[in-house]
């Protein structure tokens, strides 16, 4: 910018350094030093006069305001001074803290895992954003950064929020053409920002997974190569991810997945595994019960894959369960009563309206033998729920143990294990942990199922 140079001040602080930070359309970013020695950035208006000022004055004055509206907001790039003039002749400007670019902090060949949790911890400051009817506008690399171990966004030079002055001239452009969706090269300020918002993290994703300048233009296409993070990546959910960077990328704003589908998923991708509770004790458990009985696209199209994978889903879900069942049985000594008591799980879900269009059950009743009138019972059950063909699932297990008082339907429910999950994608990083997180939870619960059965057997009103 022309006039800024070493050793210029504005307000407490002088400029530091030769070249500037950084520079877009608005202003340019330098770094300074206060009297204290504190160093930080400094970001000033771009000079000139005219109605390109009064443009430029209002898209600042825009930015400062939304910056004050939310002081150490976790997730952005916090003001610390600023200046506002209506004087062409004295310059406008805010301070920040000296941040380090997002594409600088991840290095030259980050891991997948650590791209993915940088930019799902950003979609999760814009979900939180979007809930309060702000969109960012200018989302791309350059716009991001990490600070005190924390990945925040930047330059909200663009930012729109409820109240807010339209100032976008007609035809008028916003950011940058690579990240910029379709619909906000016309009339950005009567576009629905959101998933425009959506679009352009997506593309920021993807440029940042795979190492190039800049994203591939239009819809995320996984079944092509050159865009498929799974031919250019290793990483457990490169498949998982395509889905996702298509359903963010659709044309049709309405089509694409919410800021907070972005960052739920994006987090699932990151999660940590699920452990098993410790079951070295299931062996003694197991004689003891004994002694008290004595005796799982590219070739099909979109909506086939998604029903394969639904099936898929459901087929390991419903084996993790006869695999739970298998081992309480043989762990019991217990038979097998019935394969059929799978609408238990199904009772956890809320009742639906109306018909699902796929819906799922499998449990299985495990009663100790020999007798006629038992006095407990284990079950081991999972429903799957999918309410309309394109909406995400709801699932539901359990692992219980009753108490049966009266064998006309009186039980006293002891629950051992019991999770639901509502609204999880299919084929999704979600959906993978959640069936991980059933399948170690089963394996966990064993040994407590084996403790409550003993404790029911004990009991001398049980054999009464």
């Amino acid at each position: 910018m022309a006039g800024i140079r070493a050793g210029q001040r504005y307000g407490q602080w002088m400029i530091a350094g030769e070249e500037p930070l950084g520079a877009g359309s608005n202003g340019q970013v330098w770094r300074a030093e206060a009297a204290d020695a504190r160093v930080r950035a400094i970001k000033v208006l771009s000079a000139g006069g005219g109605p390109g000022r009064r443009y430029r004055l209002g898209r600042f004055r825009d930015e400062i305001a939304f910056l004050l509206a939310h002081p150490d907001t976790a997730g952005i790039l916090p003001l610390l001074d600023s200046r506002i003039s209506e004087d062409p002749g004295e310059a406008s400007w805010y301070v920040m803290p000296v941040a380090t670019p997002i594409r600088e902090a991840l290095g030259s060949d980050p891991e997948p895992g650590v791209v993915v949790a940088a930019i799902g911890e950003i979609a999760a400051t814009l979900a939180s954003l979007a809930a309060e009817g702000v969109a960012h506008r200018d989302i791309k690399p350059d716009n991001l950064f990490e600070l005190g171990g924390r990945w925040v966004i930047g330059d909200f030079g663009l930012v729109t929020y409820p109240d807010k002055d339209p100032r976008t001239q007609h035809g008028r452009k916003l950011g940058p053409v690579d990240y910029m969706a379709p619909e906000m090269r016309q009339d950005a300020d009567r576009t629905d920002p959101g998933p425009a918002d959506v679009w352009a993290l997506a593309k920021t994703l993807w440029v940042l997974l795979t190492g190039q300048e800049l994203p591939l233009p239009g819809t995320h296409r996984p079944p092509e190569g050159a865009h498929a993070l799974r031919e250019r990546i290793t990483f457990q959910f490169a498949s998982e991810l395509d889905l996702l960077l298509e359903k963010a990328t659709q044309i049709e704003p309405k089509e694409r997945a919410s800021m907070a589908d972005i960052a739920r998923e994006l987090q699932a991708c990151t999660a940590p595994p699920p452990e098993a509770r410790p079951t070295a004790s299931v062996a003694e458990l197991h004689d003891r019960v004994a002694a008290l009985t004595a005796t799982s696209r590219q070739h099909v199209t979109q909506r086939q894959e998604r029903q394969s994978r639904l099936i898929e889903a459901w087929q390991e879900l419903a084996q993790i369960v006869a695999d739970t069942a298998t081992e309480l049985s043989e762990q019991l000594m217990f038979y097998v009563h019935s394969r059929d008591s799978g609408y238990r799980a199904a009772e956890l879900l809320e009742r639906p309206r109306f018909t699902p269009y796929d819906g799922q059950s499998a449990g299985w009743l495990l009663l100790p033998p020999g007798q006629d009138r038992p006095a407990v019972e284990v079950v081991v059950a999972a429903a799957f729920r999918v309410m309309r063909e394109e909406d995400p699932a709801d699932i539901a297990a359990l692992v219980r143990v009753d108490r049966i008082i009266d064998h006309q339907g009186i039980h006293e429910p002891h629950e051992i294990w019991t999770r639901t999950y509502p609204g999880i994608p299919i084929a999704s990083a979600q959906q993978t942990n959640a069936i991980a997180d059933i399948r170690a939870g089963f394996t966990g619960s064993i040994a407590d199922t084996l403790r409550q059965v003993i404790r029911i057997l004990s009991d001398p009103a049980a054999s009464r």
